[in-house]
């Protein structure tokens, strides 16, 4: 998918949503893979705990394929997140007599 991905940067918001309409057809593929190969193993084998994963946030693995302006992964967002972690933690103690000292 990451590939696919990467083959559709940059271009229009109609192409981008035929090319995610396109791999729609390999997603459902793959659940229905899944789906059957998840009866071969016993439920607490680290694989089918996987499957289940997958398989159980299906509806919203498959939301970017609906959408021209979505993204698969969430880098971006999980970035933005971060530094305002680190702006918390290093502004707590701002202001005492104590900041800075180690």
């Amino acid at each position: 998918m990451f590939k696919i991905e990467k083959q559709i940067k940059g271009k229009s918001a109609k192409e981008i949503l035929i090319s995610r309409q396109e791999s729609f057809k390999t997603l459902t593929a793959l659940k229905i893979f899944l789906e059957e190969k998840r009866n071969l193993y016993t439920p607490k084998v680290a694989t089918v705990e996987s499957m289940d994963y997958i398989l159980n946030q299906w509806q919203y693995f498959i939301e970017y394929t609906k959408h021209a302006d979505e993204c698969l992964h969430n880098n971006r967002r999980r970035s933005q997140l971060k530094v305002r972690c680190y702006f918390k933690k290093n502004s707590l103690f701002f202001g005492s007599n104590h900041a800075g000292q180690g």
